[in-house]
């Protein structure tokens, strides 16, 4: 049973041509493939959190265990 991700960018939904598109390929990907699922994350609907220098270097400093910063 395999797990497929369709990532959707498009904020338009139902005036876009490839959204309706690629629901077209996974309803006939789906009838082909029963046991699979397939979960749709819409990045275009969603706002999605920024993860800039800061964050980053916050992140290197724990993986490297050193010391945290106010910031």
């Amino acid at each position: 049973m395999a797990k497929v991700l369709h990532i959707q960018t498009s904020e338009r939904e139902s005036e876009s041509f490839s959204i309706r598109v690629a629901q077209a390929f996974l309803r006939s990907y789906l009838e082909s493939h029963p046991g699979d699922s397939v979960k749709t994350l819409r990045l275009g609907k969603n706002t999605i959190p920024q993860f800039g220098a800061l964050a980053i270097s916050a992140k290197y400093r724990v993986l490297y265990g050193r010391a945290h910063t106010e910031e």
